[in-house]
């Protein structure tokens, strides 16, 4: 498994002209992260891809109507075999932490910080 490589704003790094990549677990966490900053509708090419934050935003008052969206978005990533929640807090933003194994019989930890709630 291999990804573009991903500064600390989301974008692409580059080294001398030349893409950098992440692969293994590595890539598999940086692609789960971007799944959950993905806001539904933002990908053209498959505008279902992505957390409806708006929705649940205006409509949930309950974390774990979150954490059900969140993990249904890491367990429908392509390389991860499962997902337990470790940490959440919902304290005016959103931090979840998530043990994660994957293809590779490995198990990292996901953090997931996002001030979209």
């Amino acid at each position: 498994m291999q990804t573009r490589a991903l500064d600390k704003n989301g974008d692409w790094t580059i080294f001398n002209g030349k893409s950098l990549f992440k692969k293994g677990n590595n890539a598999l966490a940086q692609i789960i992260t971007s799944k959950i900053n993905l806001v539904v509708g933002e990908v053209f090419y498959d505008i279902t891809q992505g957390v409806n934050w708006q929705y649940l935003r205006s409509y949930v008052s309950r974390p774990e109507q979150f954490i059900a969206e969140i993990e249904a978005q890491i367990l429908s990533t392509e390389g991860v075999v499962s997902a337990e929640l470790k940490s959440s807090n919902f304290d005016k933003t959103l931090q979840i932490v998530y043990s994660v194994v994957t293809i590779f019989n490995d198990i990292i930890d996901v953090k997931i910080n996002n001030a979209n709630i």
